[in-house]
């Protein structure tokens, strides 16, 4: 929209995504009673949860990263992830949407297991532990630049944006910084679907070439082979609808290209 200034937009928040990012050990190093795998299954929800509201991506991009920054800094026990999850989709919702979902539709999605005021003491907490940073470039942010500089047909970029999601719910995707994330997810459903490989375009639009890309890729990879059994279906049932072009039911590369 601003050509003449995304140069300078996208260097700066290539720069910001580290200076806040999420401990990538904070299971390993902090937490006491959650692990990975609720981790997981609490984004699995919030795909769910943004669908049924209709959020927009963004919104749940910045959901996910909000939770893993108070679980940087903030110890929860498990009785509290789902109210930790909720709350920090109330916070995006606010950011992102023209009209969000109201504090008591939250309570609602969770059966009521918590209150109007678990909700709003526990959004006091949320913007503590972020520290009033609200602003934050998430995998979504990047994943448009990379897209455009593609020039692709929608089936990639469908393919690309199932992959991004997917990697929302790997805890371990967290030690790929979301400007890489966006890339390899590109560059990944090039490859899959048989397009032409990176491109010195792509390189000069993402600053990133090949050969950074290929750990995430590989990750994102078994990402996409792990999701045709997983039971956690969300992501996969939301891509497997006809306006994604049914994306999800693409068969995963046997091995990074």
């Amino acid at each position: 929209m601003v050509a003449q200034y995304a140069e300078d937009i996208y260097d700066h928040l290539r720069a910001a995504q580290g200076k806040a990012a999420p401990d990538p050990r904070y299971m390993e190093t902090f937490q006491t009673d959650i692990n990975a795998t609720m981790r997981e299954i609490l984004v699995d929800w919030l795909v769910e949860v943004a669908e049924e509201y209709k959020l927009s991506s963004d919104t749940l991009y910045l959901s996910v990263w909000y939770i893993d920054r108070v679980l940087s800094v903030h110890p929860v026990p498990r009785a509290k992830l789902q109210l930790v999850g909720v709350t920090c989709m109330l916070v995006a919702a606010k950011y992102e949407e023209i009209y969000a979902p109201q504090v008591d539709e939250f309570c609602y999605i969770t059966d009521n297991t918590y209150s109007r005021d678990d909700v709003l003491a526990m959004e006091r907490t949320v913007l503590d532990a972020l520290e009033f940073e609200l602003t934050q470039p998430t995998i979504k942010t990047f994943l448009r630049r990379a897209l455009r500089a593609a020039e692709t047909d929608a089936k990639v970029e469908f393919l690309a944006n199932y992959l991004c999601e997917l990697s929302l719910l790997e805890y371990e995707m967290l030690r790929f910084a979301p400007s890489v994330v966006a890339a390899a997810s590109v560059y990944l459903a090039l490859a899959t679907l048989s397009h032409t490989a990176w491109s010195a375009t792509l390189t000069h639009y993402t600053a990133l070439e090949s050969g950074e890309l290929a750990a995430c890729v590989d990750a994102l990879r078994r990402c996409h082979g792990d999701a045709q059994k997983s039971t956690l279906s969300a992501v996969r049932e939301k891509y497997a609808q006809v306006k994604f072009k049914c994306v999800s039911l693409i068969k995963p590369m046997a091995s990074a290209a």
